[in-house]
């Protein structure tokens, strides 16, 4: 029996190893090149930067245009403008830096960041490039596009129509939304291009790298203060004592990227994928994958998040499932045949309903006894606080009241944070990304928003059934990484926060981009 399982595990290793290198084959050149981009923009962005701004007191600013001066001259003179700026495009996603144009209400101002101009030229320099291989898009594709394109479209109409109190603040919110589609197109093109081991291992360097940065956070005990790097500090909340180790949690520890939730946000996204690398990748792979889940365990500590901790167990739960219904061997080709006859059946009809009602049931009942044991005083619910609980709870009732009174175009993005001290304690956004476009946009805005997010879901789904079981692992580990943050943004605000909620429509083209033809 130990045989056969040590068999096995061979074969499993093999298997994923054989498929990393279909992924970032060797003798792929653009590949090759643009890692080599990404890593050396990264170590001068997330180390050299910092370094010189601490030891030797070179304002940061002088430095990054340095480096970008020496990076475009690089490029240019080496022939690798392609592969340059679209490293380059990848990495400063992570880079939060921004200069405010016009002021708006609580930071939700209309600005510029560094990462705009060069996401523009790469996503109009892989436009160009079709030419050399040309694309046709699928009708999944074009789907996704067009919601996006309505969604853009009638944020705008929203903040023309202004029913609540900042139309800058609206406008800031339009300007957003087309960051992400350009960062969808971007994952989507970079993919046809190339492999989508560009996107996942460029993009994976500048997360590492901003894990280390926050681990040196964790490890001085407060943020390092680069402000126009993009590290935003935070709060402090409490003191974690670990035998001899002690460490201050909070908000502070979150790299340059924002802070430390934002950081664990993005790095639920890589988890999956990091911890089957750790398993079976070798030499570099492995360290990167190995520091991801080490460094990304002590953000999650450090962030001290409720929400953060239910996507882990979600995701526990998810991959419980995944293995239990791998281990059955079930006839998926069968099933799909099937699938019209069985949903034709009142009795599956019936059952479906049923455990609909049930699932609604629950939650209702969980919000009740949340209520009920808020008001007897409690502030404890075995590991979770139901002080913030309540507060959010308090958000999604007046988000859906908000919704009611403006149905067709909501208040205006960004704009519940400037109504907000009329329900909460203080100016807060929704911790909910869904509500938050439900109030804000109106339902044509959510649901158009809703079927970009489902389609990349329904895809890597589809392929999860239809892939030989040489690959399924790691569209598994998509599809887990972007169910886990769908689970956290459901209880924290990462709508507005670019490098964040960016990665996520990054990954979303990346694997649309991966899309067969048919699809």
């Amino acid at each position: 029996m130990k045989e056969k399982l040590g068999t096995q595990q061979l074969g499993t290793a093999r298997i994923v190893d054989d498929f990393l290198q279909r992924c970032l084959p060797k003798e792929e050149p653009l590949l090759r090149t643009s890692l080599i981009c990404a890593v050396s923009l990264v170590v001068a962005l997330a180390f050299v930067v910092p370094i010189f701004a601490i030891f030797v007191n070179v304002p940061v600013p002088i430095s990054v245009v340095v480096i970008g001066v020496v990076y475009a001259v690089a490029i240019i003179s080496n022939d690798i403008i392609f592969e340059g700026v679209t490293s380059a495009a990848l990495v400063l996603l992570y880079v939060h830096t921004r200069v405010p144009l016009v002021d708006g209400p609580v930071s939700a101002n209309i600005d510029i960041m560094l990462l705009d101009p060069v996401l523009v030229s790469a996503v109009l320099l892989l436009i160009t490039s079709l030419n050399q291989k040309p694309f046709a898009l699928s009708l999944s594709q074009k789907t996704v596009i067009a919601s996006f394109g309505a969604l853009i479209v009638w944020a705008f109409l929203s903040a023309l129509v202004g029913n609540g109190p900042s139309r800058i603040a609206a406008f800031a919110f339009v300007l957003d939304q087309l960051r992400f589609f350009l960062l969808f197109l971007l994952g989507l093109l970079v993919v046809h291009r190339m492999t989508i081991g560009v996107v996942l291992y460029t993009t994976g360097i500048a997360v590492v790298a901003n894990l280390v940065y926050a681990f040196v956070e964790v490890i001085h005990g407060r943020t390092l203060g680069l402000t126009y790097l993009g590290d935003q500090g935070g709060h402090y909340l409490s003191v974690v004592d670990l035998g001899l180790i002690q460490f201050q949690t909070g908000l502070y520890a979150g790299g340059i990227v924002g802070n430390s939730r934002h950081l664990w946000g993005i790095t639920i996204l890589f988890l999956p994928l990091a911890v089957l690398l750790s398993l079976h990748a070798h030499g570099i792979k492995r360290v990167l994958s190995v520091a991801t889940v080490v460094l990304g365990s002590l953000v999650f500590v450090v962030a001290e998040t409720d929400a953060g901790l239910l996507a882990v167990i979600s995701m526990l739960g998810i991959t419980t499932v995944y293995i239990v219904l791998q281990r059955q061997e079930i006839d998926y080709t069968e099933l799909q045949v099937c699938k019209r006859t069985i949903l034709r059946q009142p009795k599956v009809i019936a059952g479906l309903i049923t455990v609909l009602v049930c699932i609604l049931g629950f939650v209702a009942y969980v919000i009740l006894f949340v209520i009920k044991t808020t008001q007897a005083g409690e502030s404890q619910l075995f590991i979770f606080s139901l002080d913030t609980l309540s507060i959010r709870l308090i958000q999604y009732v007046e988000a859906v009241k908000l919704w009611i009174e403006h149905p067709a175009f909501g208040i205006g993005g960004y704009n519940f944070v400037a109504v907000s001290e009329s329900y909460l304690p203080r100016q807060m956004s929704i911790h909910n990304t869904f509500l938050s476009y439900l109030a804000e946009v109106g339902l044509p805005g959510f649901l158009a928003f809703c079927l970009a997010v489902a389609i990349p879901f329904c895809i890597l789904f589809r392929r999860l059934l239809t892939v030989g079981a040489d690959d399924s692992s790691f569209w598994f580990a998509l599809f887990l990484g972007m169910a886990g943050f769908v689970l956290y943004s459901l209880l924290v605000v990462v709508y507005s926060h670019v490098p964040t909620q960016g990665t996520f429509w990054l990954i979303a083209g990346a694997t649309m981009g991966s899309v067969p033809r048919r699809q």
